[in-house]
């Protein structure tokens, strides 16, 4: 399932509706455009006509266009539709950036075959930039999404491209058709743009100069497919440089790419969210901890919509373990996940402040367990209290590590090892230097060599409110932020969690409203 946001910025008051995806309608070959067409002002005697002689000559069953201009003084003509009708009636849907000379401007898509949904998603806008947005259409065979990114600074676009990664990850995780991406970014295969991106999505489209058509010396248009969505594989794909009976560098100062790929038949894929520093009542002001309810709230209202196939907690479930109001406010949040959702957690040190028997009794209390070891899907997932560890109660953490190692051993033939924990073994690197937010050098040695041993692929964790990511000897370390309040440049979200042909791929995803408020800041 999907959930359908119509607004970055508005997401928070978004109503949610879902889809349930039709597959593939037996045709598995697709030809794919991207056209920015300067809103057919860049030279004389630029037209509809022109643009669709150059989309004909590749014959593509959709495209995305840029720079459209819809019924203003500048074209009193609704471009993208002219397009369309030049094409032979094609369908259409626009979506607009900004408000411009009496009309709107802002981006399209033309496809051959109807248009069953269509979205917006519109882009923040930063002092000095432009209002920018996505179109974003889905046909029997494809998610496809068009969009054009700032041009004045690398900052803002690098923050476009994030809001656009949160929004995919959160409709197309594990979605069974492939979703591409396309459009001017106005970036260059190397900048932080690009690189963003990157962590989601498979740059399809080659990377030979697109801009200007007078002096083509950059590529800045680009044709890109969702690393967790149904995979492609690409045939064939260039810049569209010259077209028989028409004059490409005369159309736009931008040149078309085109990219031909396969759709590759369905794999396995798993989805889950991994949520930490809950936190019920931290930093909190507001009266019988609001905020920290709201939060949390709007949290569990997203993994719902999202329904993935599990949900962990990985401690800091409440600011003080021994807060009655505090507690209640997480339980009752807690048990609004919907029912087929299963919710693990562990603790964290504010659960248990300090170890000892008795704080430990609480929690257990309270709680019921402070390890578990599941599998799904062959898939095996083990999580464990780091506050023995971090607090130097020797026997305790002996007895725990003897459990563990039994654990993992018995999921020798898993498909992929999964650890949760409170603290990060290790947030950026190996060798980072030891503080709160970490384990001792000798521990993050000791437990890294028991992982390497049984094939660990991935360690999850909370505790800084911040996320991080890094990896080393091959295991992944995973680092959320908090579902809670942030510190210092962190934000309130939760990770977003696939395990498919593309490997592991985690996407911290800021929680709309608040949360992605304080992702956009820079």
């Amino acid at each position: 399932m999907k959930i359908k946001l119509f607004s970055a910025l508005a997401i928070a008051t978004a109503l949610f509706a879902f889809s349930c995806s039709k597959g593939s309608s037996g045709r598995d070959t697709f030809t794919v455009m991207t056209y920015n067409i300067g809103s057919l002002s860049k030279y004389e005697g630029c037209s509809a006509e022109g643009i669709a002689s150059v989309i004909k000559a590749e014959n593509p069953v959709i495209v995305g266009l840029n720079e459209l201009d819809s019924c203003n003084t500048r074209h009193n003509t609704y471009q993208l539709k002219d397009i369309a009708d030049a094409l032979g009636s094609w369908n259409c849907s626009f979506s607009k950036s900004l408000d411009y000379k009496g009309g709107s401007y802002g981006n399209g898509v033309v496809s051959k075959k109807p248009i069953i949904a269509s979205y917006r998603i519109e882009l923040p806008r930063f002092e000095g930039s432009e209002i920018r947005s996505v179109a974003v259409v889905e046909t029997e065979d494809m998610v496809f999404a068009a969009t054009h990114l700032e041009h004045t600074s690398r900052a803002v676009s690098r923050s476009q491209a994030a809001i656009i990664n949160d929004w995919f990850a959160i409709h197309y995780t594990g979605y069974d058709k492939p979703v591409i991406l396309c459009g001017d970014l106005n970036s260059a295969p190397s900048s932080p743009t690009l690189i963003e991106l990157g962590r989601l999505w498979n740059v399809l489209s080659v990377d030979d100069p697109t801009h200007s058509t007078e002096n083509p010396r950059s590529c800045i248009d680009y044709i890109l497919s969702f690393k967790t969505a149904r995979e492609v594989k690409v045939l064939d794909s260039k810049v569209v440089y010259k077209e028989k009976g028409v004059n490409v560098a005369r159309e736009s100062d931008h040149f078309p790419v085109m990219v031909k790929f396969k759709v590759l038949p369905k794999k396995e894929s798993l989805t889950f969210v991994h949520m930490t520093d809950t936190q019920i009542g931290f930093k909190d002001e507001t009266p019988s901890w609001q905020l920290s309810r709201d939060r949390m709230h709007a949290a569990v209202d997203v993994v719902n919509a999202i329904h993935p196939a599990m949900a962990f907690i990985t401690g800091d479930l409440i600011n003080d373990a021994y807060d009655t109001l505090q507690n209640r406010i997480y339980v009752e949040e807690k048990a609004r996940f919907t029912p087929s959702i299963p919710v693990y957690e562990v603790p964290g040190n504010h659960d248990i402040r300090g170890y000892s028997e008795d704080k430990h009794a609480h929690y257990m209390e309270l709680r019921g367990y402070d390890r578990f070891s599941i599998e799904k899907e062959g898939h095996a997932f083990v999580g464990f209290d780091t506050n023995c560890i971090k607090d130097g109660a020797k026997k305790v953490e002996e007895e725990q590590l003897e459990w563990l190692e039994a654990e993992l051993a018995k999921y020798a033939g898993a498909k992929t090892l999964n650890i949760f924990i409170h603290c990060p073994i290790i947030r950026e690197n190996i060798y980072e230097k030891e503080d709160y937010f970490n384990f001792p050098m000798d521990k993050r040695f000791k437990y890294i060599s028991l992982f390497k041993k049984y094939g660990v692929d991935a360690v999850y964790a909370g505790h800084t409110h911040q996320d991080y990511y890094s990896e080393y000897e091959g295991i992944k370390f995973i680092t959320a932020g908090p579902v809670g309040s942030p510190l210092k440049l962190g934000y309130t979200g939760f990770n977003i969690v696939n395990i498919g042909p593309s490997g592991i791929i985690a996407e911290f995803v800021a929680t709309p409203g608040e949360g992605l408020s304080q992702r956009i800041t820079f």
